[in-house]
Formats: C-alpha cells, sequence, structure tokens
C-alpha cells in the first residue's frame, strides 16, 4: 500500500516543451522542458521581441546589454550573460515570459499582455527539504518564490525544486528545476513524481507493470528499480522540468 498525504486530485497537463524537442517517435514519454516562449505576442502586438526589448532597455535609461544582464542574472536566479541579451535583440533568441517580466520590474517598461497567461507563483525548496511539501505549513521554508509557465495550473498545489541526483537525467539532468503538484497523487503508468523513500527524497517514473515499481529513467545503470511498500509516500507528480542552457 502506498501512503499520499492529503487529498488527491489528478492534473490535465504534462510536461510542456517547445516543438522543436519534442520526441521524433510522437511518444507520451516526457521530454527535457526548456524554458517556455511566448511566440504568439508577436501576433498580439504590432511589435517584435527584439524591437519591444529595445524600446524597455530605452526605456530604462539607456541600460546597457552588461546591465540588462547582470540584473537579469540577479531576478531570476540563474546565469544570464551579455550574448543572451545580444542574441534576443538579434532575434535569434526566444525570451521566456520569466525574463519578459523580469525586464518589465528592471526597466519600468510593460512586458506584453501574454507574458502574465499561465503564469503561477511557486516556492523554490531545497531538494532535502521537498519531502516537507506535505504539509502546507512548510511553504514558509522556501528560501525564495520562481514565476513560472504552466498550462491549466488553476487546481494544482505547485512547489519547485533542484534536481540534485542523476537518476532521471534522461528527462531532468542534475541541475534542473521540476515543478511538483502536491495535489496529484494518483499514480499512473509512465508518469513521473516525487517520492520519499523511508525518508528519503527519490525522483522516479512509476510503471504499471505485473509487478508496480517505480524506475529511474538514466543514463548511470548504478540505478535500479525498486518496489513500492508502506514506506513508499507519493509526494506528488512533476508536472514539468526546466534545465536553463
Amino acid at each position: 500500500m502506498i501512503e499520499s498525504a492529503g487529498s488527491m486530485g489528478i492534473g490535465r497537463s504534462d510536461f510542456r516543451y517547445d516543438s522543436q524537442w519534442r520526441r521524433s517517435d510522437n511518444s507520451d514519454r516526457p521530454t527535457v522542458a526548456m524554458t517556455a516562449t511566448l511566440p504568439r505576442m508577436q501576433k498580439r502586438r504590432n511589435q517584435t521581441m527584439p524591437e519591444w526589448l529595445q524600446a524597455a532597455m530605452t526605456h530604462g535609461g539607456g541600460i546597457t546589454q552588461a546591465e540588462l544582464a547582470r540584473n537579469l542574472e540577479l531576478h531570476l536566479s540563474a546565469g544570464f550573460d551579455r550574448s543572451k541579451v545580444q542574441k534576443m535583440l538579434a532575434g535569434l533568441r526566444d525570451m521566456s515570459a520569466e525574463e519578459m517580466l523580469a525586464i518589465e520590474a528592471i526597466t519600468g517598461f510593460p512586458a506584453p499582455v501574454a507574458a502574465n497567461d499561465d503564469l503561477i507563483l511557486v516556492p523554490l525548496i531545497d531538494w532535502n527539504d521537498a519531502e516537507a511539501l506535505q504539509n502546507p505549513v512548510a511553504k514558509a521554508k522556501a528560501k525564495n518564490m520562481q514565476r513560472h509557465f504552466l498550462s491549466d495550473s488553476s487546481k494544482g498545489d505547485f512547489f519547485a525544486t533542484r534536481v540534485e541526483d542523476d537518476s532521471m537525467d534522461r528527462i531532468s539532468p542534475v541541475g534542473s528545476t521540476i515543478l511538483v503538484d502536491r495535489a496529484d497523487r494518483e499514480l499512473q503508468d509512465g508518469k513521473c513524481y516525487l517520492f520519499s523513500l523511508g525518508g528519503v527524497v527519490a525522483y522516479r517514473m512509476y510503471r504499471a507493470e505485473k509487478v508496480p515499481h517505480i524506475a529511474p529513467y538514466t543514463l548511470n545503470m548504478d540505478h535500479q528499480p525498486a518496489l513500492l511498500d508502506d514506506s513508499t509516500l507519493v509526494i506528488g507528480r512533476v508536472r514539468r522540468s526546466i534545465l536553463d542552457l
């Protein structure tokens, strides 16, 4: 029997990822999800994204590419160098919703309305504290909050954590950020979940085979499948995996 703390709920959406990263075999297996881009914004306004970015930089007192990169690094809590700004200005790199909202905060220039669509604010929890998220008050332990793009998220109860082991590196390499929905703990074959295995946090894929088990999805053959028992706690379903390049 598998213990599941809290009420159960099922969310519809799976991992989101850009079409250029979609698996060629069209299988349902989740793929590494890159930061969500918003090309549809260009259709809502008669302005390209590079033009919007240039206007924002001008509005922000003529902020330089290097200054913008440094400020984005602080706002996003992630590496961000001048070359990324150069590529965005040249139209060679898409901007994520998170990046647009950060640029709005830095420059005071309004982001396109669509930048706020489907964004959720979630607590970022240390990997080893993720188990505590079975208790809602544990959100107070969050070091900071992050905005993430996720459709159909109104019924979820999400938190983010950074992956610290390679047991799922074919989907989420070490350093990836995963979004976990505490409200979705009903196990489904082929879906990925965050578990507590005897008090140790584990990120695995559930397999509903003749003998149900949880399995790694990794290039490291040292990781092995594990059977479910009474000590297995389902923390929540992993709904999105994000890797910044």
